[in-house]
């Protein structure tokens, strides 16, 4: 998955998880990947996003659904750029106070970014979980 490639530094881009992660939400990878790599190729930090009309992200957002998505991104890129001065939110409780962050997104985000010890459970582990525990929640 392009996100997950290592800057120069050896880190990962904490713009670009969330980017994913967000584009992510109720869309299949094989989906996202060719709409992050535009997107990313148009707005490669959160400057660019925040410098950017609404009109011009939902216009580049489209085939992906969901389209308050792409404006909870936009609006989160402005929260970093304006709000806190550039300065990209590296704890949990700052982090999930972005539009668009909720508790999976806050912790992927977290996992994959800081590599925090942070549990969530994606969606389709859960979906495992919840139909083998109701499963046998019913045969007692």
């Amino acid at each position: 998955m392009p996100w997950r490639k290592p800057t120069a530094s050896g880190e990962l881009d904490t713009y670009k998880i969330l980017v994913s992660e967000i584009m992510l939400q109720q869309t299949q990878v094989r989906r996202v990947v060719p709409k992050y790599d535009e997107f990313i190729k148009q707005y490669s930090n959160t400057h660019a996003l925040s410098q950017s009309l609404l009109a011009e992200v939902l216009s580049l957002w489209l085939g992906l659904g969901y389209n308050r998505r792409s404006k909870f991104l936009h609006e989160a890129a402005q929260t970093i750029e304006f709000k806190l001065r550039g300065r990209f939110p590296t704890i949990l409780e700052e982090l999930i106070t972005l539009p668009g962050v909720g508790s999976n997104t806050v912790a992927a985000v977290m996992t994959y970014s800081f590599n925090a010890p942070v549990v969530f459970i994606k969606t389709n582990i859960r979906t495992v979980f919840f139909t083998t525990y109701s499963r046998r929640t019913c045969k007692l």
